[in-house]
């Protein structure tokens, strides 16, 4: 069974109670570090490590599924930004590596005005 998150309707309620909270963080100006017209980089609201951000596209992205060629850019641009916020914001602090990665359930399905 296929779950939407889409944050239209009850379905994001019911089955992603992290949605909300990152819906709500999109919106908290204390957790943006960075964002242009393509992305938005914020603190994990709830995070699993000392240094532990978000780098969201802004246009919608449900699922893997619908990953085109068209992406590829906003793609290279995310990995780009968040290499660039790293260097500048995170690799002096610690001396451990530093991963980058992508949740297979994308997060930024969101329809927002932010």
């Amino acid at each position: 069974m296929k779950r939407s998150f889409s944050s239209q309707g009850p379905s994001a309620k019911k089955f992603a109670p992290w949605f909300n909270a990152l819906e709500e963080s999109l919106k908290d100006p204390a957790l943006r570090v960075f964002e242009d017209d393509q992305i938005t980089i914020i603190r994990d609201k709830f995070p699993k490590a000392r240094f532990h951000y978000l780098a969201l596209p802004k246009s919608p992205i449900d699922d893997l599924e619908q990953l085109t060629s068209a992406h590829v850019s906003l793609l290279e641009h995310l990995i780009e930004e968040a290499h660039a916020f790293v260097e500048s914001n995170v690799a002096a602090k610690t001396k451990n590596p530093v991963r980058l990665g992508f949740h297979q359930v994308i997060n930024q399905s969101i329809k927002r005005s932010v």
